[in-house]
């Protein structure tokens, strides 16, 4: 672990975690009631597979007498398109996906780039814990790393021996600080991580190899305001914005053995995860995932311009949720 000098100078003015739990209380709900939320991007149009996980996800919660909220997740701040708000604000009520709650609960700010300050805490005690490093390589160091594995036919990824910010000594660290030279920082993962196996709400029992991966928790200090990767933000956001259960595409599946790492390591107890399959295409005998690129009706937009009724758009993606979740009324 680093000296707090050095964690001063790598994280400069940084609140006590403490401050955002007492910030952030434990909501007053019913036994069984679930909090769940949306977390669009503001990277392009409102996909339809997006109004089909929010309509769900607002269902599970309303019916069980919990809280349903949107979190605007613009943590990639290169991919943002101007006029992406603006499309949302249309699209969320046309569709019936507007939050219940916000923005003035006390769960706030809904949009991630307007809680830098709160990822920082974090950083800052898994840097004190030893749970995460500093990494000052550069993009030729990290080409060269990825290089050599592909050429030693080892996996690929910042890890074990591979990983040569991991154990840097103190004084290293302080003398890269001294040159100037912008850092990551990156979560420690377990030395010898083995197996997992976690419940999904719609899959079962699943297991997988876990991750071994030291994966950037914290973006390039260099930006002007360094954001958090979508791992470390989901940890902490769903954590301090008590969400019960995460409804997630299942490209998601394979990171959930570090998103399992990263709830342990933060102190925190783990979300439920139900990760739903994507929406489809029939193209004769085949079928495919329904794109962006392709298809004019992945777009909200080409249901809300060729009118389509709202009730039976709704109908339709709850059935394929669930057969009997398309019976029940609005």
């Amino acid at each position: 672990m680093l000296p707090a000098e050095l964690l001063d100078r790598l994280l400069p003015d940084t609140a006590p975690t403490a401050r955002w739990e007492e910030a952030n209380p434990p909501r007053d709900l019913p036994a069984g009631a679930e909090v769940t939320r949306f977390a669009p991007s503001p990277t392009g149009f409102l996909h339809i597979g997006g109004v089909y996980t929010a309509t769900v996800a607002k269902e599970l919660a309303e019916r069980s007498g919990g809280s349903y909220f949107i979190r605007i997740e613009d943590t990639d701040q290169a991919r943002a398109i101007e006029g992406s708000d603006e499309h949302f604000a249309r699209a969320f009520p046309h569709f019936g996906i507007e939050p219940t709650e916000g923005p003035d609960a006390p769960w706030g700010p809904y949009r991630q780039s307007e809680r830098a300050e709160i990822y920082r805490s974090f950083v800052r005690a898994l840097l004190e814990s030893g749970r995460a490093y500093p990494d000052f390589a550069t993009k030729e160091e990290l080409a060269d790393i990825t290089e050599r594995q592909q050429a030693a036919k080892v996996d690929i990824g910042y890890w074990g021996e591979w990983a040569v910010w991991r154990d840097a000594e103190p004084e290293r660290v302080a003398a890269a600080l001294d040159d100037g030279r912008p850092f990551t920082i990156r979560f420690r993962a377990p030395d010898a991580p083995g197996r997992v196996a976690f419940d999904d709400a719609i899959r079962g029992r699943i297991e997988a190899d876990d991750n071994r991966n030291d994966v950037v928790l914290l973006k390039s200090s260099a930006e002007p305001l360094p954001l958090p990767t979508y791992h470390l933000a989901h940890a902490v956001d769903d954590h301090l914005m008590r969400v019960t259960l995460v409804l997630r595409g299942d490209e998601w599946i394979s990171s959930v053995p570090l998103h399992l790492q990263l709830f342990g390591a933060l102190g925190f107890e783990p979300v439920r995860y139900a990760h739903v399959a994507p929406l489809m295409k029939g193209e004769g005998k085949s079928r495919r995932k329904l794109s962006k690129r392709k298809d004019p009706e992945a777009s909200v937009d080409f249901w809300m311009a060729e009118g389509y009724p709202v009730g039976a758009v709704r109908h339709y993606l709850r059935g394929l949720a669930n057969s009997r979740l398309a019976d029940l009324p609005f």
